[in-house]
């Protein structure tokens, strides 16, 4: 009988109703993601956590809706089964954590140097007991972990941008066609562009130029050289999957600007991002973020905080209610988090 690993999976509109709004809920998958209205009449009905608050992201994408308290439920909806199988067993490991010794533990001797992996250092200070070693030996192993969890989710998130990379610059490349920006163009950022919205093509490096630059000479003298960059000019937007540069991979993230004329009429190159989509994958949050800046996702953020007075002293008021409702009817829904 194999062993299923254990994963975030959406819950039903019943589950969220009959949850505790003061703890974390969902997702919620809803097929509606091409609805925006709000409205029993004319658009959708919110779903509210514990009948009390509505979720704290919106995020609405390739037709379906999720409805969550955490950008890694999201995202666990959105990036596959193994992406949700490592955002459960993240969860697991935050719930039993593994702390590190006290600092009195941490003298740099020998014994701890090579669990750690670094060289012995000078300094032995005092030894350390066995189960002082066994503790941080503990503490290293639950870290590392930890890290190589968060590195394969973040290769998944890259994986996934690439397919939204390619995807948003053939629908760009498609609008510079109609409204004649793609004539204006070089041949070499035509052919960059093309490249970028081809599922075959190669990442974006930006258009090769050789540029001056003056390096420092043994004697203390300047001498002048070249060095190739990668830039984008163009004012039509070349979409960029951040994962694809430093540090991620050992080439260089394009230079971005816009040419202009100045007063008196002659080209200038103005340093800006506007004319980039960069779809950034370091931290869950970043990626959602991203993704929305670039209208691949509609989201809807709710503050976890009512910035008025008076309604987080109703917010509350209202949560106790609810909370008292459910202590009578001796049937408290909680979120699958915190089971």
């Amino acid at each position: 009988m194999t062993h299923t690993p254990p994963r975030i999976t959406p819950i039903s509109r019943q589950d969220a109703a009959a949850a505790d709004p003061t703890k974390t809920c969902g997702p919620l998958v809803i097929d509606d993601g091409h609805v925006h209205a709000v409205g029993e009449a004319h658009g959708r009905l919110v779903p509210m956590v514990g009948q009390i608050r509505p979720f704290l992201y919106d995020a609405a994408f390739e037709g379906v809706r999720v409805y969550a308290d955490r950008v890694d439920d999201v995202l666990a909806v959105m990036l596959g089964d193994r992406y949700a199988e490592l955002t459960a067993a993240l969860d697991e490991l935050d719930l039993h954590p593994v702390p590190a010794p006290d600092e009195s533990d941490l003298e740099p001797v020998d014994e701890i140097a090579a669990v750690a992996g670094l060289p012995p250092g000078d300094d032995l200070g005092e030894s350390v007991s066995e189960a002082e070693l066994a503790v941080f030996a503990a503490h290293m192993a639950y870290k590392d972990k930890q890290a190589r969890i968060k590195y394969e989710m973040a290769l998944i998130r890259r994986r996934h941008a690439d397919g939204q990379r390619v995807r948003l610059q053939s629908v760009i490349n498609d609008e510079a066609h109609a409204d004649g920006s793609w004539l204006v163009m070089t041949d070499e950022q035509r052919a960059l562009l093309l490249s970028a919205g081809d599922p075959n093509g190669q990442s974006p490096a930006g258009v090769i130029e050789e540029v001056p630059i003056s390096i420092d000479g043994v004697d203390g003298t300047l001498i002048q050289t070249t060095v190739e960059r990668g830039v984008w000019t163009a004012d039509t937007r070349l979409v960029v999957n951040a994962g694809d540069y430093s540090p991620w991979e050992p080439i260089p993230f394009p230079e971005s600007a816009i040419i202009r004329l100045d007063e008196h009429d002659e080209e200038v190159e103005v340093q800006t991002r506007s004319n980039l989509v960069i779809l950034r994958i370091d931290t869950p949050d970043d990626y959602l973020e991203s993704l929305s800046d670039a209208g691949l996702v509609h989201l809807k953020v709710t503050p976890t905080e009512q910035p008025d007075d008076f309604f987080r002293g109703a917010e509350s008021i209202l949560v106790d209610a609810a909370n008292e409702a459910r202590l009578a009817e001796g049937s408290p829904a909680q979120s699958h988090h915190d089971s």
